[in-house]
């Protein structure tokens, strides 16, 4: 999703698998990377940093990396 959920229940109630989040951080722009858990909850996979490239396998196989995002 390209917008902060205001309601998070809402969407995992249409069982939306996953769902990224960007905010602009202090040094940079963080990814937060959720997935939907049981029931209608969502689980913080991890973030990614503006200094901290990472590989991840979903929702398909990428390389993210903030650093090189608009500031």
């Amino acid at each position: 999703m390209g917008v902060r959920p205001r309601r998070p229940r809402a969407v995992a109630e249409a069982r939306v698998p996953a769902y990224w989040r960007v905010e602009r951080g202090d040094f940079g722009p963080v990814l937060y990377r959720y997935e939907l858990g049981k029931g209608d909850h969502y689980h913080l996979l991890g973030t990614v940093g503006p200094d901290d490239p990472a590989r991840v396998a979903e929702p398909w196989p990428m390389t993210l990396d903030p650093s090189a995002w608009p500031r």
